[in-house]
């Protein structure tokens, strides 16, 4: 099952797992896209379900939850994957921002693991694998609100983990860096004089040093099948992690190093 089915790291994930062997249940708000991943993945040989669902929508993802248990059978595996972005300082973003990527980033994954968690632990076994970011352990300035989401996320899994580990249900949390997805398309840019350059140079950005959505969906399959708690992607997410963990005080600076790198108009 993996939520943000439609495009970027949602549709490579649900390739890979067909690739592996695996029937595919998802559900994205773009239906047209979460289609064209399913025909995919039955090209690949799984059996599929899909539905137009809201993550941030508790009613509408317990529904599909017991959809997808009858039509298509147990599901083991839940990957959290569907977010969105908002690009901008504490002071620049709104409170409707704040509001938008709770519902999506956090409740979303809070949705799900509260319609599937249960069934995977009365089963015995299961994963959950909730896609966060770099940003989840170290936050750049230019994605407080975004980064706190994702923060959030990690922490979430750190306390699921403890508590679902007695029932045999691994729960991990993939941090990529940057991801080559289309993100960028409907995430909210804040603080800048010219939105649309500034939105023209991050997918530059993103286009440049960004990492393949199916390298992520790797990682994440990797995650579900190994049961690793915390998974950074990438040599940048790697360093940010070891930074964080054997020199804390010095990340600050590091941040604003990286910022200065990654300035954009």
């Amino acid at each position: 099952m993996v939520t943000g089915a439609g495009k970027g790291i949602g549709r490579a994930t649900a390739r890979e797992l067909a690739t592996r062997g695996a029937h595919v249940a998802g559900c994205d708000t773009d239906l047209v896209a979460l289609e064209q991943t399913l025909a995919d993945c039955r090209a690949l040989g799984a059996r599929t379900l899909g539905a137009g669902v809201d993550v941030g929508d508790a009613a509408a993802v317990r529904g599909f939850a017991q959809q997808v248990e009858r039509d298509l059978g147990p599901c083991y595996c839940l990957v959290s994957n569907a977010g969105v972005g908002v690009a901008g300082g504490f002071f620049d973003t709104t409170d409707e921002d704040w509001e938008w990527l709770l519902r999506v980033n956090l409740w979303g994954a809070i949705h799900a693991a509260r319609a599937f968690g249960p069934l995977l632990q009365a089963r015995g076994e299961g994963r959950i694998v909730n896609v966060a970011s770099a940003s989840g352990f170290c936050n750049l300035p230019s994605l407080t609100a975004y980064g706190t989401t994702k923060y959030a996320l990690v922490g979430l899994s750190e306390a699921l983990r403890a508590e679902l580990l007695p029932s045999g249900v691994m729960v991990s949390v993939v941090c990529p860096s940057l991801v080559r997805t289309s993100i960028l398309q409907a995430a909210r840019i804040r603080g800048a004089e010219d939105e649309a350059a500034r939105r023209r140079a991050l997918q530059a950005l993103y286009d440049r040093r960004g990492l393949a959505p199916e390298s992520v969906a790797k990682a994440i399959v990797n995650a579900a099948e190994s049961g690793r708690a915390l998974v950074p992607v990438s040599t940048e997410a790697w360093l940010l992690y070891a930074m964080k963990r054997l020199a804390p005080s010095a990340l600050p600076w590091l941040l604003r190093a990286a910022q200065r790198t990654y300035r954009t108009p």
